[in-house]
């Protein structure tokens, strides 16, 4: 099974740079791929790395021009979160041998990871992560017939008229509609799952899906709530804040799990275990929404013993990055989206709500 990395685009990622070469000093085995539209010369150059160049036809060029997000938006994150799917497929109809797991670029796969676990899978393999959408954490392809398959029902919805679809609605759509050929890898345990139905927060067949491959794997795998309380959302969704431990500001995206209600132990390893009603369940891996490089380096595990120890303390620990306010700036002036950017500040987010639904009157007016 091949590790595939997927970067596209001109944006900097350097949390990807740094995931790479963690994976490649603690898990020998691995062997990793980077896909990109750009010339491996300008990305990271290391033996144990296989280069693929993604060359993007005129066809798919066309479909993600008809999405209608903003293309200056962090350098074209959601167009390009969506077209990772079919540059995934080109890459494995090229490399038709083995199957493949990608991985986003921020997730941090934990001492333990259980790639054996996969082998034996025959169904295109995701995270559940909220009613409204599934998320590409990890996505587990057999083999390279159901990467193209997803590629194309992802380029039939585009064709279908969704203008604002992203990779989230994406693949739940995909998943609901073809449940003979998706199957849902564990973000919950089974006693964790039997809990929350018991308590009426999610459904007995959602506790069910959402566990139901929790033996096969041993363990669960963070879909991104856990990652998000424990290491902080991305600052640059808060203006160079980053808010750790903060219950609310994770639930507003409604996840299925509250990652506070957990005790969070790791070893020096880096091992990390959720204690449930005297019960140790195996975290697989963290989703690091906040691009924090420490996670990702070296003494990574200092680190996570670190953020542990501190989410036990019951509050709140709000930092600033004022580099990343800076860069946010800088990106904004430069691509002509500034009043946008300011306009997206929580407490002016009412009229810039309102300037979108009256815009067509507005410009009337100026004439």
């Amino acid at each position: 099974m091949k590790i595939v990395f997927v970067h596209l685009g001109e944006g900097r990622a350097d949390h990807l740079w740094a995931n790479i070469r963690s994976l490649i000093s603690r898990f020998e085995s691995f062997e990793i791929v980077l896909v990109s539209d750009r010339q491996r010369s300008e990305l990271i150059a290391h033996p144990r790395v296989s280069f693929f160049k993604y060359l993007r036809s005129e066809t798919t060029d066309r479909l993600i021009g008809n999405l209608k997000f903003e293309r200056d938006f962090r350098d074209g994150f959601w167009h390009f979160s969506l077209e990772r799917l079919i540059a995934l497929s080109q890459y494995h109809l090229a490399n038709k041998d083995q199957s493949i797991l990608h991985v986003e670029s921020d997730v941090l796969l934990l001492s333990g990871f259980p790639t054996k676990s996969f082998n034996g899978l025959e169904k295109l393999t995701w995270l559940r992560a909220f009613d409204t959408g599934d998320i590409a954490t990890l996505i587990y392809s057999p083999n390279a017939e159901e990467t193209y398959w997803l590629a194309q029902q992802v380029e039939n919805l585009i064709r279908g008229g969704d203008h604002l679809l992203t990779d989230m609605k994406a693949l739940l759509k995909i998943r609901v509609a073809n449940p003979e050929r998706v199957t849902t890898a564990p973000s919950l345990s089974k006693e964790v799952a039997s809990t929350l139905s018991k308590d009426s927060k999610i459904t007995l067949e959602l506790a069910a899906d959402l566990s139901a491959m929790y033996s096969d794997f041993g363990g669960i795998f963070d879909s991104a709530a856990i990652g998000m309380w424990l290491t902080g959302c991305d600052p640059r969704n808060y203006y160079g804040f980053t808010r750790i431990f903060d219950t609310k500001t994770v639930q507003e995206a409604a996840p299925y799990l509250d990652p506070s209600q957990f005790e969070y132990k790791v070893d020096v390893s880096g091992r990390l275990t959720a204690l449930v009603e005297g019960s140790e369940i195996s975290i697989w891996c963290l989703h690091i929404h906040s691009k924090n490089l420490e996670l990702f380096n070296a003494g990574w595990e200092v680190k996570l013993q670190e953020l542990v120890q501190m989410s036990r303390r019951s509050r709140i620990v709000l930092r600033f990055n004022l580099g990343c306010l800076i860069k946010l700036i800088v990106s904004n002036l430069r691509n002509k989206t500034f009043v946008s950017f300011i306009l997206h500040i929580p407490k002016l987010r009412p009229l810039r709500e309102f300037l979108i639904l009256n815009w067509a009157k507005i410009k009337s007016l100026r004439k």
